[in-house]
């Protein structure tokens, strides 16, 4: 409504004063026409006068001239005429020139009126007169007056007007439908996509509450796919996730059978003894205890998997990432073995080991990496899993260093071509032979420690191994 008032007073403002100097200028105008239609005037009489009493002074005699000016001054009330002989008078209105031309003189005689002279000069038998023809203007400025105060009244007429137009027009017909339009936007800006303006009249301000209502109905409409389609992706997402999960769980089933395989003898040739009574009560004892140690290992190995492989819920909270590489070590130590490759877990002095992390998903990522490794690496060499305290800087971002976790592998294996290491992270990307990977694993991790905040490096060297760093922020 501010807007609106403020338009409607600067063109009512803009009328006001266009009126004014037209008022004005018309004014002047009019008292210049009126000053020269009485110049004409008494020049024209000033000729009559001055014909007539010349010949009137030449034929009769001058007594009969004063009696043709004292019969001039009874008749007009307005035009007062004098004769006046002083040769002074002469020499001021024709100092170098003999006098023949009238001379006009306005004086004013008080605030508000003037008078207008005109001083004719008369030829005589025995030299020159001239008369003095007065004319008061007061009629003239009282139509001036007249008009000016005409024009005053106009002027407030169309400032009450204006001031009308600007609480009618402004404020009910613009203002109160603007400030319906600024609601709308203000709900806009606050999520509320639901309400509609109602608004009636067929211009401008109906059309752009219209769009208003279309626009919101179609950020509606495109707000409920995107939130369609960002779940969709997320669940899409989860269970790539899970499937990849999956996937190493039957890599590792693999390795674990053979770990489960020497318990499960050991069982059975304690229970068969026990079962053919060849053994004391006190062999007995310490069969049965090795019957349960033996099962709490193969119990352990189990939850292990079934941890690994189970879904959690997607949600942060602190977690010891030392105790989390122990147990990626402890999962992927037999398929390890089985091929020949040791893991050795290198710890550095860290000030702390606790982040709010997924741990699910952090794990999946160094399971990930470790199992690459692994399958990457030849029988007798060694994987270096690890964490260490670092300050980076974060990549394609302005701004300090910060202290970062560092869980890095590092094998000796037969790496990576330079041309091919920026496009590990892509998608179905793999350098495995067929039926080893569905090269989804590393994009996998990408994009988990991306939602950390972090960002992963790799650094590689055609037969000497490949390094892959996990780089998490502290305060994430």
């Amino acid at each position: 409504m501010k807007l609106t008032a403020k338009l409607v007073s600067f063109l009512v403002l803009c009328i006001l004063l266009l009126v004014v100097v037209d008022s004005y200028l018309l004014v002047e105008r009019t008292k210049s026409i009126l000053y020269e239609d009485t110049e004409r005037s008494m020049h024209i009489l000033g000729l009559a006068v001055k014909n007539l009493v010349s010949d009137t002074w030449r034929k009769y005699g001058q007594k009969q001239a004063m009696e043709i000016i004292q019969d001039a001054n009874i008749r007009s009330q307005h035009v007062k005429v004098q004769w006046i002989e002083s040769k002074t008078v002469l020499q001021r209105y024709w100092p170098q020139q003999k006098p023949g031309s009238i001379r006009t003189v306005r004086e004013q005689k008080n605030t508000r009126t003037h008078v207008v002279h005109a001083y004719v000069p008369v030829q005589l038998p025995r030299g020159w007169g001239v008369l003095k023809i007065s004319q008061s203007l007061i009629h003239l400025e009282q139509q001036v007056q007249t008009i000016q105060n005409r024009t005053i009244f106009w002027i407030g007429g169309i400032g009450i007007i204006g001031g009308l137009a600007v609480f009618v027009f402004g404020f009910q017909v613009i203002g109160r439908r603007l400030q319906l339009l600024i609601e709308k936007v203000r709900q806009i800006g606050e999520g509320d996509l639901l309400s509609t303006i109602k608004m009636g009249g067929d211009d401008e301000l109906t059309e752009l509450a219209t769009s208003l209502n279309q626009m919101c109905v179609q950020m509606q409409n495109a707000q409920t796919q995107i939130q369609a389609e960002t779940q969709a992706r997320l669940e899409a997402m989860d269970q790539l996730r899970q499937s990849d999960r999956l996937r190493v769980v039957g890599q590792l089933a693999s390795g674990v059978a053979h770990e489960l395989g020497t318990p499960l003898n050991v069982i059975s040739g304690r229970a068969s003894l026990i079962y053919k009574q060849l053994l004391t009560q006190e062999e007995v004892t310490h069969s049965a205890g090795i019957i349960k140690q033996q099962a709490e290992q193969m119990t352990t190995i189990i939850r292990q998997l079934l941890n690994f492989a189970r879904r959690r819920s997607p949600q942060k909270m602190q977690a010891d990432l030392w105790q989390l590489l122990e147990q990626v070590y402890e999962l992927l130590e037999p398929i390890a073995h089985k091929h020949d490759v040791s893991i050795h877990l290198k710890k550095e002095e860290v000030p702390s080991v606790r982040g709010l992390i997924q741990a699910n998903q952090i794990q999946q990522v160094m399971t990930n990496l470790l199992m690459n490794a692994i399958q990457a690496s030849s029988p007798g060499q060694t994987i270096q899993m690890g964490l260490t305290s670092t300050c980076r800087k974060l990549p394609l971002k302005e701004g300090p260093e910060q202290l970062c976790f560092c869980l890095f592998v590092h094998d000796e294996g037969k790496g990576i071509p330079e041309e091919h290491l920026h496009q590990v992270f892509e998608p179905f990307y793999t350098t495995k032979d067929i039926g080893e990977g569905t090269g989804l694993g590393l994009s996998i991790a990408y994009g988990i420690i991306q939602e950390h905040g972090g960002w992963i490096e790799v650094t590689s060297e055609l037969g000497k191994g490949s390094q892959f760093n996990v780089l998490l922020p502290q305060e994430s």
